[in-house]
């Protein structure tokens, strides 16, 4: 059976079940993960016979190790992406190796990295249609993941009910409980 991936857009996708793989050879799998994401990202909408990618713009709303990884998996899957930076990360590594950058505040996270709005400016600003929270920061807010979606731009990551329902231990708990 194909596997349904939700997205807070809209943007929902199935995977189809050739897609899957055993899990017994893990290097094996992570190559083939990547070729088949490659695969699904280039063909994901067709339009008059031609293939393209559901975004081509990714802004990365995290810095350091964590943005790098997001970069370069996105590179792998032909994808741009965007960096924001505070005024002490303008020399950081996730600034250098994104293809685009943008300043977004004074070097406290809660005046950079935490406004929604400056956030958000910096992904219309330079023509990003996709918001990928990283870890921390962004990751596990509900409102950020909401104030994507309101702007037009892609959530990657967890509808904002989910980081909401995870949020809450009890809830969670109980989910996880009646999940089996």
């Amino acid at each position: 059976p194909a596997v349904e991936l939700r997205c807070a857009r809209g943007n929902d996708a199935t995977v189809p079940p050739q897609h899957l793989h055993d899990r017994s050879d893990r290097a094996a799998n992570r190559r083939t993960a990547r070729i088949d994401a490659q695969s699904d990202v280039r063909r994901s909408e067709a339009r008059n016979g031609e293939l393209t990618p559901m975004f081509t713009k990714i802004l990365i709303a995290n810095r350091g190790e964590i943005a790098c990884r997001i970069i370069r998996s996105c590179r792998t899957l032909g994808l741009k992406t965007l960096a924001v930076y505070s005024e002490v990360d303008q020399r950081a590594k996730h600034v250098t190796e994104a293809d685009d950058s943008r300043a977004i505040g004074p070097a406290p996270a809660k005046e950079s990295y935490l406004v929604f709005e400056k956030v958000l400016e910096a992904a219309k600003d330079a023509g990003a249609d996709a918001v990928h929270p990283g870890y921390g920061f962004l990751a596990e807010n509900a409102d950020f993941a909401r104030a994507v979606a309101d702007a037009g731009l892609t959530w990657v990551g967890p509808r904002p009910e989910t980081i909401t329902d995870m949020g809450d231990k009890e809830r969670a708990r109980m989910l996880a409980q009646s999940a089996g």
